[in-house]
């Protein structure tokens, strides 16, 4: 049942990212905001920050193995074909990268592009033109997949020590 899904609790630790301790203070911070948003009805301020979430993670794995990144087929290039440095990465650079590299899974690179769909509902155009309103269930959703991800990411990171 989507309640139950929606209603499962993903334990989840920053601290497994590998992170520095500043930036996962951040994630953490913005995890517990994300919640708030959900709790006080603000669907559409919450899949937004869960997409900029999502994107500051990535970042920071990119970060901590930029060959790694910088290596993979669909890293992005540039017109002379160099890989373009990670502040030029979207979101979708960053989610096929890390699906490439094997950082996340096939059902995680899925449903992050949906979750970078919605959050480009940043845009008002976007969310005119697809008329649709995010609820609370579209927030839970992509809460759920950033955490997801949080969880295969530690997983890759622990098979790497």
């Amino acid at each position: 049942k989507e309640s139950e899904f929606l209603g499962k609790t993903f334990e989840i630790d920053i601290s497994s990212l590998g992170l520095d301790s500043i930036i996962s203070n951040i994630i953490d911070c913005r995890i517990k905001e994300i919640e708030k948003c959900i709790g006080s009805d603000a669907p559409l301020a919450a899949v937004i920050i869960t997409g900029s979430t999502m994107e500051g993670i990535l970042l920071g794995e990119a970060t901590s193995y930029p060959k790694t990144f910088n290596s993979a087929s669909s890293a992005p290039k540039d017109k002379n074909s160099k890989v373009r440095n990670f502040q030029d990465w979207t979101l979708s650079n960053f989610i096929d990268v890390a699906y490439e590299i094997g950082l996340i899974k096939l059902d995680v690179k899925k449903f992050s592009h949906v979750v970078r769909d919605f959050r480009n509902f940043i845009h008002p155009y976007e969310q005119m033109v697809s008329r649709f309103h995010p609820d609370k269930n579209t927030a839970l959703i992509c809460l759920q997949v950033l955490k997801a991800s949080i969880i295969q990411i530690a997983e890759y990171r622990k098979k790497l020590q």
